[in-house]
């Protein structure tokens, strides 16, 4: 059964990080930190100042394995897995067969909440067991084309993919291309 997530986490730091409906039901995709969101709430400090919210909190033990793992550079016409992640409209670089590496970080990014940052109240947009903060999938569709952004995370994920395991619940994976998938 799936722990009951409360609709946001009171800080020690005396801010306080809302969790959207949308958020948890992302979050589902990351299960194993649904397990981790009371402990994060005693951790993670909140900045006064409405900047955006892009770092790992060392939790001072192993709390998992990181989801994402260093590969080979794929180019964007040579083949490699893909998989739809759940509640996922597009498709995840994956790698089969490969463990990441255990870690004590829970990455957090979130925004400041409008009119309410000096108070450090913050909407969390995902959160996820990981040694760094990876940029978003070059297919998001909130990335520009072109875009220094773009360029640079589909730079990264040419060279990193997600651990697919066969009880996560995602569909199963396939054979494509980066120019495939992104419709370059």
């Amino acid at each position: 059964m799936a722990p009951k997530v409360p609709p946001f986490l009171d800080t020690t730091c005396g801010g306080r990080l809302v969790l959207p409906s949308y958020v948890i039901e992302h979050l589902r995709a990351h299960p194993e930190v649904l397990d981790l969101l009371e402990e994060l709430g005693e951790l993670l400090e909140l900045p006064r100042d409405g900047s955006l919210v892009l770092r790992t909190v060392d939790f001072g033990r192993v709390i998992g394995r990181s989801g994402a793992v260093e590969t080979a550079e794929v180019g964007l016409d040579e083949p490699a897995m893909f998989a739809q992640r759940v509640g996922r409209t597009l498709p995840s670089r994956v790698e089969q067969g490969l463990e990441g590496p255990e870690v004590a970080t829970l990455v957090v990014v979130a925004g400041a909440m409008p009119r309410q940052e000096e108070a450090g109240v913050y909407r969390l947009y995902t959160c996820y067991i990981g040694a760094e903060v990876a940029p978003k999938e070059p297919n998001d569709p909130t990335l520009t084309r072109g875009s220094k952004e773009f360029d640079q995370a589909l730079a990264w994920w040419r060279s990193h993919a997600l651990v697919y395991a066969e009880d996560s619940g995602w569909e199963p994976p396939f054979v494509s291309t980066w120019r495939e998938v992104l419709d370059l």
